[in-house]
């Protein structure tokens, strides 16, 4: 049912307040780790076109 019970209401008001921070602290995460995951592709990629150009021009 996704009902809570809370012992006061001041409970409640902290409880939720703490969820509600901490689930737009691990989004910022999520953003934060998808963001480093394409920017290191983003440098493998430039890393391996570099290695490409020097074989090419070694002969």
């Amino acid at each position: 049912m996704g009902i809570e019970g809370f012992s006061s209401y001041e409970k409640s008001v902290v409880i939720t307040f703490f969820e509600r921070v901490t689930k737009w602290i691990s989004i910022g995460f999520i953003i934060f780790g998808l963001l480093m995951l394409w920017s290191y592709s983003r440098k493998k990629s430039s890393e391996k076109k570099l290695t490409q150009i020097k074989v090419e021009n070694v002969k």
